[in-house]
């Protein structure tokens, strides 16, 4: 059994994991977003330089690898 004080910490580290993943959950939109607007505005423009529009693809590939890669 476990004494409040070790209870406390694992919901405490629960909690940071979930802030976390929140985070990262915040930072995929905004690289979809910046791909989004890319194929909106085909190519042209702010904001649709391939490095930046591919940077912001394996960003967010990345986060969903880890997402899913925790959920197993």
């Amino acid at each position: 059994m476990q004494s409040d004080g070790q209870e406390e910490e694992e919901k405490r580290r629960k909690l940071k994991e979930k802030m976390a993943l929140k985070r990262l959950s915040i930072a995929q939109d905004l690289a979809d977003a910046v791909m989004a607007l890319a194929d909106i505005r085909d190519g042209k423009g702010a904001m649709t330089e391939p490095a930046l529009v591919a940077s912001a693809g394996l960003l967010s590939a990345l986060i969903s690898a880890h997402k899913n890669w925790n959920s197993c």
